[in-house]
């Protein structure tokens, strides 16, 4: 049988605590140790069986344990909301800043209260920025041909960077970017180039530009001579409208002047009058003056009154809410153009006498003709209705009621004569343009951006025009799309820079090849 001895350290507490006197020295002697080595390690035994030096330590070990577990936690709060900003966010942020039409002084302002002493200089923030329109020349090279051959429509301008002009061209529905040529010369040639970028280009809407009409006709001879049909072209409304309204507020300065005439010989009468002073005189030009006023402003009123109505007869639906055509709004203009009198009427009454102020009607209604005929009354009249709606101030709850049983009622009736009809009519209704609003936008934040710009080269324009078009917007009818995915261009990823990354060789084979499911 084994035994199995205390260990000395036990067997010495154990002596000095239950022994008999003479036990402690006799131990030490056996131990061959001092009697006071045996009451140290008593002391020891009955620390380590009392357990305070332990307790102690494990209550500092997870006070330490806590400690460290509230650092992680801010740590790991901290990395949540840090942002690594290396060479690449640099470089999208100063392209993205000079896209948006930010100067690179006050990229560098913003971007010095993240960075601090390491924010780069405007120097390099243009370097970055330079790098980044080299690169969207490249990519704008391979997008360009696949979403012009998709360009129906177009509106039209030009805009000037100095003496330079940039020729502009918006597709209207999309609103994409779809041209934007910094040139030496905006001639017919110029423009005849432009144009011919645009293979399935049906309608143009541009204002009376010398050189843009010349360019078109150029570029109808050309498709003549290859047997295309010829593009269609609508005086824009949108500069018609306009000088309506200049000619209206020269007009109205007509008449303040004349009542400030008239107001300052009336205060004489009455200075004449305190005075004790003849008056005859001075009452008959108060009077004369006052006559004069009174007949600008009821000449203001009226024209104003008829500006209105042609205005409003001019629109793709009537007043009456019915679909408008030539006949219609050649009828009223005839009937308006002799009231509109007067220098200040000249440049209107040269752009309503313009065959092309209407073509957009003659297109929208051979757009419709080619449409069954019952389906297409149908659909349209639904359409008549909601618009006419619309225009209503106000209706009553029963009325607007039925106008929505009658509406729904027709677009059923249409669909059971020729489905898909009721969606063609909507389309070919939103498709009817008649003014040049999408490049007039463009151009007057191009504009803005510019008076920013030391100076516009093609290859910033390239960055802005590449950065518009990826953009998604955010009201509207074509709100979280894109112009490009409004034109039906679907790109390999969706954010701008990271297509810039894409070699253009690359980009060229995903974008010609098939996609799953079309």
């Amino acid at each position: 049988m084994t035994k199995v001895g205390l260990p000395p350290v036990l067997a010495s507490a154990f002596i000095v605590l239950n022994g008999r006197h003479g036990d402690i020295t006799q131990h030490a002697h056996q131990r061959g140790v001092c009697r006071q080595r045996l009451y140290r390690e008593t002391a020891s035994v009955l620390v380590a069986v009392n357990g305070d030096q332990a307790r102690l330590r494990i209550e500092e070990l997870e006070r330490i344990i806590k400690q460290l577990r509230l650092e992680i936690r801010q740590l790991l709060q901290q990395l949540a909301q840090s942002y690594v900003i290396d060479e690449d966010k640099q470089e999208c942020f100063a392209a993205t800043a000079q896209a948006e039409g930010v100067s690179l002084p006050v990229a560098r302002r913003l971007l010095h209260i993240i960075l601090g002493e390491a924010t780069p200089s405007v120097a390099k923030l243009g370097r970055y920025s330079k790098r980044a329109a080299a690169k969207a020349t490249a990519v704008l090279n391979v997008l360009d041909p696949l979403s012009r051959e998709r360009v129906e429509q177009v509106s039209a301008d030009e805009i000037f960077v100095g003496r330079r002009p940039i020729l502009m061209m918006v597709e209207p529905d999309s609103l994409c970017w779809v041209g934007a040529h910094l040139t030496e010369r905006r001639d017919g040639a110029q423009w005849a180039e432009e144009f011919a970028q645009l293979p399935r280009l049906e309608h143009v809407l541009c204002d009376a530009g010398t050189g843009l009409e010349k360019g078109l006709e150029q570029n109808n001879r050309q498709r003549q001579e290859q047997g295309r049909q010829p593009v269609q072209q609508s005086l824009d409304h949108f500069h018609v409208v306009r000088e309506g309204s200049r000619a209206l507020r020269r007009m109205q300065g007509q008449v303040s002047r004349a009542v400030e005439r008239a107001e300052k010989a009336e205060r004489t009468v009455k200075q004449q009058a305190r005075r004790g002073q003849k008056q005859t005189g001075w009452a008959n030009k108060a009077s004369r003056l006052w006559r004069e006023a009174e007949k600008a402003m009821d000449r203001w009123r009226d024209q104003e009154r008829v500006w209105q109505k042609l205005c409003a007869g001019i629109r793709l639906f009537t007043p009456q809410g019915r679909l408008n055509d030539r006949r219609q709004a050649e009828a009223l203009v005839a009937e308006v153009m002799p009231q509109l009198e007067g220098a200040e009427w000249k440049k209107v009454r040269r752009y309503l006498q313009r065959r092309e102020m209407f073509t957009y009607l003659d297109r929208t209604q051979a757009r419709l003709a080619a449409l069954p005929a019952e389906a297409r009354q149908a659909a349209l009249r639904a359409e008549e209705i909601t618009h006419m709606q619309q225009g209503e101030a106000a209706k009553t709850c029963v009325v607007a009621a039925v106008w929505l049983m009658v509406v729904g009622w027709l677009r059923h009736l249409a669909e059971r004569l020729a489905p898909g009809v009721v969606q063609a009519v909507q389309g070919i209704i939103r498709q009817s343009w008649r003014g040049s609003s999408a490049v007039e936008g463009l151009n007057s934040i191009l504009r803005m951006q510019q008076s920013r710009h030391r100076r516009l080269t093609q290859g910033m324009l390239d960055l802005k025009r590449l950065y518009w078009n990826c953009r998604k917007f955010r009201t509207g009818r074509r709100l979280r799309q894109t112009p490009y995915e409004r034109l039906g261009l679907k790109l390999p990823v969706e954010n701008w820079w990271e297509l810039l990354k894409i070699p253009p060789e690359q980009l060229g084979e995903q974008m010609s090849a098939p996609r799953v499911g079309e």
